[in-house]
């Protein structure tokens, strides 16, 4: 976009209005999905500071994220994926399927 290239001094990078305004949008949703994904792991939100070791940091927090979370409950709550999520489900027969109709 021609708005993107106007220079109002945003960014001493270089970055652009639109980029500038873009990473600054989806700084903090960005650390809090990370953060929901370290839990489901069991692992610290602190964890979010691994890419900053050189060379391995990058490589392993992308394996981290990429692995499965844990199976059951942990410390940071419960299972999203198991199947007593303390929501209501069909399979607890707390669903009322006449709300449905």
């Amino acid at each position: 976009m021609l708005l993107d290239y106007i220079n109002f001094d945003v960014n001493p990078l270089q970055g652009g209005v639109l980029r500038t305004v873009f990473a600054w949008g989806t700084f903090l949703p960005g650390m809090a999905v990370g953060a929901r994904r370290l839990h489901d792991l069991g692992k610290s939100a602190w964890y979010l500071l691994i890419p900053f070791i050189p060379i391995a940091g990058p490589i392993w927090f992308i394996v981290l994220m990429a692995t499965d979370g844990q199976a059951g409950e942990n410390y940071y709550g419960i299972d999203p994926k198991g199947k007593s999520t303390g929501y209501a489900n069909a399979e607890d027969g707390i669903l009322d399927n006449s709300l449905l109709a």
